[in-house]
């Protein structure tokens, strides 16, 4: 085989032969037609090449109805593969199941399959039952790396009933041979193409293999068909049951013209022989089954291949096979393929699972697992000889709780991301370049896949919006349809779930009206779900009535929605709302033994986020003093203040003035151990501190220096 470049795919080679000199005419002329011999090639060159997956099609008759099949790409291709289809002529296609013709060309843009309806050519000759090829090739492609143009697609091979059984011309035609089991039957028949003038007797004789039917019924070894007229007449044959291994085998038989009335054109003499082909059932059929066809990486779900032997299970049999065309390694799955399996003794078939593997690859896509049997003397191949299993990507399953900032430069507008892991080592993400109107305006999980680590974007001037999905180290930009909503005339305040759906909604708020709304993106547009209301009423919340939006959470310690957590800057009272949909449902001041617990900004305290200190499954109010620099955290339960207490270290108070240029950037568990930190920044430099509650555990400096001319934001 020539070894090439190109990936092709597996295709074929073909050798020609030709006689340029003789020695005998007579036996061997120079014209003397010898047929090709077809190779089968392996390409080694086609790792990443993707397969055209063409589906099985019913036989079709001259003049009947047409059939279908379809034709799809087993990957999501880059771009558009645009694939020419060419019948013989024995055939015509179509796309619309109405305009017939040779040729059509479909473009295929996924993995969707496409329908192409197939009909049989009614021509006015008799040529007895017959094959039509249709081939493929591709002309022009937007993936050259999973889909070249020199990829092979597999010819489909159509078998067509002949509707003529009449021709001028006098002939004997016999169908083609039989293909049978032993004690199994097969067909196939006997015309003549012209009427005769008188009665013509055709004798038929089976060698010791068969037996031959006029009736279906009757068996002999031989038969003496009589023909009258220019009829078609069906010999059935049966295989003879021995007891004795010989493997497949072939059977002759004879046909001779035995008596004729109408020796000018039906003279005595022999017409013919059939070799019909005898499976031999002493051996076992085995077949091959996706018998659970989808597996999934996520929660490593097996799927199942299971082959089968039919006949006596005294012994066991071992079955061979092969990988062929998989796009899975077997890197990304559990079981050793070695090539062969073992039916065990009293067991009519074994099982083979396939159960992927979690192999930390970012977006592979999924993948497929194909095995083929392969042929031996010890059974036969019938029916099912290929099995395939499709194993379904989960970059969920890949869990990536890295702390995360994202450095925008204001004055070119690039992007970098900061992956920070639990030992603080900082890994660098170059992340899309921004027009300088776009500004992050936080992060949540807007698709509810599970990462709550999607930044939203906003453009200040036009007011388009898109997230941002980050995948690993790889970045999938989402354009929003903003809908009929117009985000310039909303403050975004909060990214959080508030109807219990897994996924992120957006907290708004109008200044100048006091309205707040839940938005949400649904198929990728932005909805409103309307303006909060109290029995039907606008709830309508100024900025003169002191109070102001300072986050979200889950303050009643279960799995249900996030609530809205206010503080008033005027009375220091501090409110939670919890929400159904648009409506309030219930609204309560943080308490303390039954009275509203006040922490006024006159005070110098602030809130400054929401999350669980202490790893107990209940949220905490992160508080920080301007004027004395005190961090505190109110522990809460059900909207009552259990335990507020300063941030200590060694029994002392932590005190950070503002003098000291450090200021809270948010709240991360940065070292992953379920219990949240403080994320401190300094002029760009990032330090955190990692609590047990209201103490400080341990301090530090993320020694990764800033990105000089960006600024960072925490998702």
């Amino acid at each position: 085989a020539v070894d090439d470049d190109l990936p092709e795919g597996d295709h074929t080679s073909t050798i020609s032969y030709e006689i340029t000199s003789t020695g005998d005419e007579a036996q061997y002329p120079d014209t003397l037609e010898i047929p090709s011999t077809e190779i089968t090639i392996t390409d080694n060159d086609a790792d990443d090449v993707g397969q055209v997956l063409i589906s099985e099609i019913s036989g079709l008759t001259e003049g009947g109805e047409p059939g279908t099949y379809t034709i799809a790409l087993d990957t999501e291709p880059a771009g558009p593969v645009e694939i020419k289809i060419m019948a013989d002529d024995e055939s015509e296609i179509s796309l619309d199941g109405e305009t017939f013709s040779t040729e059509v060309m479909v473009t295929l843009e996924d993995t969707t399959p496409t329908t192409i309806t197939v009909m049989a050519v009614d021509d006015d000759f008799l040529e007895g039952d017959h094959t039509s090829t249709i081939s493929y090739e591709i002309t022009s492609t937007g993936d050259e790396v999973t889909y070249p143009d020199t990829l092979n697609i597999p010819s489909t091979e159509i078998s067509i009933t002949d509707n003529e059984s009449v021709t001028t011309t006098p002939e004997i035609i016999i169908s083609e041979s039989p293909i049978l089991f032993e004690g199994g039957t097969g067909i196939y028949t006997v015309a003549l193409t012209k009427t005769p003038t008188g009665e013509v007797e055709i004798t038929i004789n089976a060698d010791d293999q068969t037996e031959i039917s006029l009736d279906g019924t009757t068996f002999a070894s031989e038969q003496v068909l009589t023909f009258n007229e220019a009829t078609l007449q069906t010999i059935t044959v049966r295989g003879l049951d021995d007891q004795e291994v010989e493997g497949d085998h072939e059977s002759t038989i004879s046909h001779e013209i035995t008596q004729s009335e109408d020796t000018v054109n039906y003279p005595l003499g022999d017409v013919g022989l059939v070799t019909a082909s005898i499976f031999d059932n002493d051996i076992p059929i085995v077949t091959i089954t996706a018998t659970d066809l989808e597996a999934a990486e996520k929660d490593q779900d097996p799927g199942s291949i299971t082959i089968t032997r039919s006949g006596d299970t005294t012994e066991e049999l071992t079955v061979s096979y092969m990988t062929f065309g998989s796009t899975a390694t077997a890197d990304d799955y559990s079981e050793t393929l070695n090539g062969s399996v073992t039916i065990a003794a009293g067991e009519s078939s074994v099982e083979l699972k396939i159960t992927p593997e979690i192999d930390f690859l970012i977006d592979e896509g999924d993948e497929t697992v194909n095995l083929v049997l392969n042929s031996s003397q010890d059974y036969n191949l019938v029916g099912n000889t290929f099995a395939q299993i499709t194993i379904a990507d989960d970059t969920s399953s890949v869990p990536d709780n890295s702390t995360r900032f994202v450095w925008n430069n204001p004055l070119t507008g690039e992007n970098i991301l900061w992956k920070i892991d639990a030992t603080k080592q900082v890994t660098t993400v170059t992340l899309p370049t921004l027009d300088l109107n776009f500004e992050i305006q936080g992060s949540g999980d807007l698709n509810g896949n599970g990462d709550n680590q999607d930044v939203f974007l906003l453009n200040t001037v036009t007011g388009a919006i898109q997230y941002w999905q980050v995948q690993g180290e790889e970045i999938n930009q989402v354009v929003v349809d903003t809908g009929e909503v117009n985000l310039l005339e909303w403050e975004i305040q909060e990214f959080a779930d508030f109807d219990g759906d897994s996924k992120d909604d957006i907290l708004a708020y109008k200044s100048d009206t006091g309205e707040v709304a839940i938005l949400t993106i649904d198929a990728e547009t932005l909805v409103n779900q309307g303006i909060l209301e109290r029995d039907g009423q606008p709830l309508l919340i100024t900025p003169d009535t002191g109070w102001q939006i300072q986050g979200a959470g889950n303050f009643n310690g279960d799995d249900g929605p996030d609530q809205i957590l206010w503080h008033n800057q005027n009375t220091g009272e501090v409110g939670i709302w919890e929400i159904d949909g648009n409506e309030l449902a219930d609204a309560a001041f943080v308490t303390r033994n039954d009275e509203p617990v006040l922490a006024p900004s006159s005070t110098g305290w602030q809130i400054e986020g929401v999350a669980d200190f202490s790893g107990d499954g209940q949220q905490q109010i992160l508080w920080y003093n301007s004027e004395n620099g005190y961090i505190a955290t109110w522990q809460m339960f059900n909207k009552e203040l259990v335990e507020g207490a300063i941030i200590t270290r060694d029994g002392q108070p932590l005190s950070i003035l503002p003098s000291e240029g450090w200021s809270i950037q948010g709240v991360a568990d940065v070292n992953q151990d379920g219990k949240y930190d403080i994320v401190w920044n300094n002029n760009n430099t990032i330090a955190v501190w990692e609590l047990d509650g209201p103490e400080l555990a341990n301090s530090m400096t993320i020694e990764q220096p800033p990105e000089a001319g960006f600024n960072p934001t925490l998702i």
